[in-house]
């Protein structure tokens, strides 16, 4: 995908090549030298981002998905640790979610992850009686909408605004149906009436009335003077570049080793 669309280069891990071995299909993909944005926050001022760090990132993700979305793909799981901080950019990796539907729009899979979910996929898995979303029409394109808006108040807080998976799963979508009035923020934290309206079109429950126009989310209010080929906020470019290896002792491995894994 990447590699058929120059725009996604520099946004998203690029496939350079495949090849087969006789139980592997194998993928080579650029080396992405960066740290998750979770990591990024959580050592920043507070354990989270300024705005103009989190208008900076929301706006260059978004940029990033409405390019999938041109080309036919749901991303259907934007979350932190899938998105690296590389040379200062936010760049997405992990698509192993990522599906075309261009052909219908639609899809049925249940799949993500479930405090970045969208209503309208957990009420297909049954976990989730919302009744204001429908069980059988299946979703689309709005559901990386509602992602969106989860990251930019994780970004803005530190944590996502309906929390994590830490206790009953039942807790967290019950939180959510109530979105976003149920959103609580940082302490001392005064959201402008622009992020508010943001936040409350991405994460309105019923997709049918939700923000899915990537136009009107780019040029949102709250987006007023950033651009994504600005120069990037400041960052600790120290983390996540570091090349890890361990310590090998060759006499540690031996022939006999190596037979248990024979025909393996």
């Amino acid at each position: 995908m990447a590699r058929q669309k120059p725009s996604l280069r520099g946004r998203c891990c690029v496939l350079l090549g495949t090849y087969k071995t006789q139980t592997q299909v194998c993928l080579v993909l650029t080396a992405m030298r960066g740290d998750p944005i979770h990591h990024h926050f959580q050592h920043a001022d507070g354990g989270h981002f300024s705005e103009f760090r989190t208008k900076f990132y929301i706006h260059y993700i978004a940029s990033t998905l409405k390019i999938l979305h041109e080309e036919g793909y749901i991303y259907r799981d934007l979350k932190a640790s899938n998105v690296l901080l590389v040379a200062g950019r936010p760049v997405l990796i992990d698509f192993g979610m990522c599906k075309n539907i261009s052909k219908t729009g639609r899809t049925y899979s249940v799949c993500g992850t479930y405090h970045a979910m969208a209503p309208e996929v957990r009420a297909l898995s049954g976990l989730d009686h919302d009744t204001r979303v429908a069980t059988t029409s299946g979703y689309g394109y709005p559901v990386d909408f509602w992602g969106l808006g989860i990251l930019l108040v994780e970004l803005l807080t530190g944590k996502p605004p309906f929390g994590y998976r830490n206790g009953d799963i039942g807790d967290l979508f019950e939180l959510s149906r109530g979105s976003p009035s149920t959103i609580h923020w940082a302490a001392g934290f005064q959201p402008s009436r622009d992020l508010r309206d943001l936040v409350e079109s991405l994460l309105q429950p019923d997709p049918s009335k939700r923000l899915a126009d990537w136009e009107t989310t780019l040029n949102h209010p709250y987006f007023a003077g950033i651009t994504d080929d600005m120069p990037p906020p400041e960052w600790d470019s120290d983390l996540g570049t570091e090349l890890w290896c361990t310590d090998v002792d060759d006499e540690s491995f031996t022939s006999s080793s190596a037979d248990a894994f024979r025909d393996f």
